[in-house]
């Protein structure tokens, strides 16, 4: 299958690291929410913002180029880092075609997301799909650039359906019967991906602040099932 690569050292390194990524996660997440009631409105005069408002936003996952925004960056990169053992299996180790392409695809999927969440590339794909059509979003026509959903939610649908056969192959060379707790995991973090749309859509500055959440939490969740199904298959 080509390039072989340290797998158990990458499993490992993500299962050692895991407790802290949910750890920092959850105090940003937290501080996401303070920020949805305490922050004043962006635009607002400096003088009225105190130094718990600047620690506020740059905190808050739902403003670019904060310190939250390169946390969820970090995050979507470790993801994508997490599929590479089951993209590139070292010989001997499992080797059904499909999955393994499929995962080596997500492993670069994340990888963009990464760098997407640092320079909002799926808002200037928005903007530029409104610019060419002349029209604003039907949903919110107050935030241009959200656009973006109709080009990234069904291609992240289609993501679901093809991970969810290569994690169903995986976890059966991998536990046999023993795979129902993994897969409850794995069900709630894809099912939350189109909740995560919709809140988008939805707007406001609660719903934002879970469609954030839940982001975290669903990347939170990939890294550790990969990290464990890795360390399974390739012990």
């Amino acid at each position: 299958m080509g390039a072989s690569f340290p797998t158990m050292k990458i499993s490992e390194f993500f299962e050692a690291i895991f407790k802290y990524l949910v750890t920092v996660s959850l105090l940003i997440i937290l501080m996401t929410f303070a920020s949805s009631m305490d922050l004043p409105p962006i635009g607002s005069p400096m003088e009225k913002w105190k130094i718990r408002h600047i620690i506020l936003y740059m905190l808050d996952l739902k403003h670019e180029g904060t310190i939250a925004t390169w946390w969820s960056s970090l995050l979507f990169l470790m993801a994508g880092l997490s599929f590479v053992p089951m993209g590139w299996p070292r010989p001997g180790q499992y080797q059904e075609k499909i999955p393994i392409w499929i995962f080596r695809l997500n492993a670069f999927a994340f990888t963009f997301f990464s760098l997407d969440e640092m320079v909002s590339i799926h808002e200037r794909i928005g903007v530029m799909i409104e610019k060419m059509t002349k029209t604003l979003p039907v949903i919110r026509p107050e935030q241009p650039g959200l656009s973006w959903v109709f080009v990234y939610g069904p291609i992240v649908l289609v993501g679901i359906i093809t991970i969810g056969y290569a994690y169903a192959r995986y976890f059966n060379a991998a536990y046999g019967s023993m795979l129902r707790g993994f897969v409850w995991i794995l069900l709630l973090a894809l099912v939350c991906v189109p909740v995560i749309i919709l809140m988008e859509l939805a707007g406001g500055m609660i719903q934002a602040s879970i469609e954030e959440a839940l982001e975290i939490a669903v990347i939170c969740t990939l890294i550790y099932v990969n990290s464990r199904l890795s360390k399974a298959l390739h012990a």
